[in-house]
Order: structure tokens, then sequence, then C-alpha cells
């Protein structure tokens, strides 16, 4: 439709024969396409506002996920940081922990060698891998025994060799001199 308006237009504005005067377009008719030519200024003005509108949307929602990103990526450097402070201590707390199982190995090693236990046990003792056990066989090859029943008690110190005898296996001189002993064990 637009083809034949254009034609229309052009052959009643272009001279038939030179020399004649051209024909004039209706009023109506040109008032008609200026209306359709600003019609059509207007949709195109209206579609670029909403194609500008649509990418400054699109630009908020992407800066927007940037900084969602940007709180991630700063979440992220935290855990990072602490991941890597808690195997710095983790790493120093094994290296103070073999320290210190080295250290109880040698002095079972060297209970061993002032107790002058043979080779083939000591060989044995190494092999055990639990230090508790190792310290516990030590203590039974070297006959070392800790005593369970020693007299902690404050009289029992004050008398010759810690031991108070029963009082009816006592003599009447040893109850006197024991007598404040007694007392004392009992007496914080």
């Amino acid at each position: 439709m637009s083809e034949t308006t254009t034609e229309q237009v052009v052959t009643e504005t272009t001279p038939a024969v030179e020399g004649e005067k051209p024909k004039t377009v209706p009023y109506e008719r040109l008032s008609e396409m200026a209306a359709q030519k600003n019609a059509a200024i207007e949709d195109a003005k209206k579609a670029r506002e909403e194609l500008d509108k649509i990418n400054a949307d699109r630009d908020k929602v992407r800066k927007a996920q940037l900084e969602k990103q940007g709180e991630f990526k700063t979440l992220h450097e935290e855990d990072q940081t602490k991941i890597e402070t808690l195997t710095k201590e983790r790493d120093e707390a094994v290296t103070h922990w073999s320290e210190h199982l080295t250290k109880r190995s040698d002095a079972l090693k060297s209970r061993m060698d002032e107790a002058k236990v043979d080779d083939e046990t000591k060989g044995i003792a190494m092999k055990i891998a639990d230090l508790d056990d190792r310290e516990t066989f030590i203590n039974r090859i070297t006959n070392e025994t800790i005593s369970t029943s020693t007299d902690t008690r404050r009289g029992a110190n004050q008398i010759e060799g810690g031991k108070l005898k029963p009082l009816t296996e006592m003599t009447d001189q040893e109850r006197r001199e024991t007598h404040e002993a007694r007392i004392a064990q009992y007496v914080t």
C-alpha cells in the first residue's frame, strides 16, 4: 500500500509533459502522510526509550549480581584465611606432639640402657607402638614397680619404714613412742 501511495504521489507531482504545471496533492492526503510520518517517528522514539530502559535494567541486574559475587568473594577469602590459620595451628600441634613422643621414647630407651637390658629384649620393647604399653613392658623387665599401697598419711612418714604396726603387735614402749605419729595421721 505504501508503494502505491508513493507512486501515486510521484505521478501526481511529476509533470507529464514538460511545461505543464504539476498536479497538486490534496491537503487531506498530505496531512494523512504527515500524520503517518509523525506516528512512525513517535513509535521509533518509544521503541528506543523501551530499549534504553531494558538495557538500563539489565545493567542494574548485572551490577547487583556482581555485588553479590563480591560479597561471596569476600566470604570465600575469609574462609580461606580461617583454613590457613587452622592448618598452621594443626601443623604446630602435630609437630609438638611428635617431639613429645620422641622425647618420651628416648627416655624409655635410656631407662633400658641404665638397667642394662639385653639387645633382644630392647628390640621387642621398641616394636611396641603404644608408648604406655612400652613403658609398662619396660617397667616389668627392669623390675621397677610402682607401689600403689604406699602409706601416704602424715604420721606414717614419721615412723621408720613409713609403716605403722597394728597396736596388738606393738609393745608398750612402741605404743608410747608412736602415739604422736598415730594421732598426727588422723589430724590434718
